[in-house]
């Protein structure tokens, strides 16, 4: 199974949540309480597509957009 593997760099002291979605915006995974210098493993479930993780910290939010295929 292809899966991604993304490092988290926090800044705060605010939980960090990442969001696995769709292009249409269905959530397909979230995950909480992750710590930052983390490395968090997705998409192992996920058929080949494109797809968004939404990374959220207080305020903050970065989308990186991630292209599964085998």
């Amino acid at each position: 199974a292809y899966v991604f593997r993304i490092k988290i760099n926090g800044t705060g002291n605010e939980p960090i949540v990442i969001r696995i979605m769709d292009a249409a915006g269905k959530v397909y995974s979230t995950t909480t309480n992750v710590s930052k210098g983390s490395v968090v493993t997705v998409g192992s479930g996920l058929k080949n597509g494109i797809y968004f993780a939404e990374v959220i910290q207080g305020k903050q939010r970065k989308m990186v957009r991630l292209i599964k295929f085998n």
